[in-house]
């Protein structure tokens, strides 16, 4: 939500996170990573084609969160990401619902979930991969390593009842 200038604000209903010191870091894949987490064949999967692949990563936690792709015409905002979590691949569908700044300084972005599938394996970790997952975006700034943001800030409503289906 946003007040009436259009910038996030915590009296709206969302939580507000900034960034803080966290593991998560922006970076393009190195070879090891694309062999380890088998990152050709994901992009294969998701019709995603580049040269020199990026994400944002936490190695210490075996955590990475990227960007897959974003819809077209009245569902731009709406974007697919893989969200790889202590050994689970999660798709996760984000709408950026509103976002704001000027290049090289503050920026902000709302995200909405409206979509995530979580394994019944690890279903009863859910609050730990909503909190890594919100950490993860805080990092990504809004663009991983192409980021222009000094400051990012962050809201989110990941209400459950905009989540998908666990996985049986």
């Amino acid at each position: 939500m946003a007040n009436d200038h259009g910038t996030p604000c915590a009296a709206c209903g969302n939580t507000i996170q900034e960034e803080n010191d966290m593991a998560f870091v922006n970076e393009y894949i190195s070879e090891a990573g694309i062999e380890k987490y088998g990152i050709k064949e994901l992009d294969e999967k998701f019709g995603k084609g580049h040269y020199k692949p990026i994400w944002t990563v936490d190695l210490g936690r075996d955590i990475y969160l990227r960007k897959m792709y974003c819809g077209h015409e009245e569902f731009s905002n709406r974007c697919t990401h893989c969200f790889f979590w202590k050994g689970n691949l999660l798709t996760v569908q984000i709408d950026i619902v509103g976002s704001g700044g000027v290049r090289n300084g503050e920026q902000w972005v709302n995200y909405k979930m409206w979509r995530m599938e979580i394994p019944q394996s690890i279903n009863s970790q859910e609050a730990e991969i909503i909190a890594d997952l919100k950490e993860a975006f805080i990092a990504e700034r809004g663009g991983g390593v192409y980021s222009t943001a000094t400051k990012f800030t962050a809201t989110f409503d990941f209400s459950i009842q905009l989540r998908g289906q666990v996985l049986q």
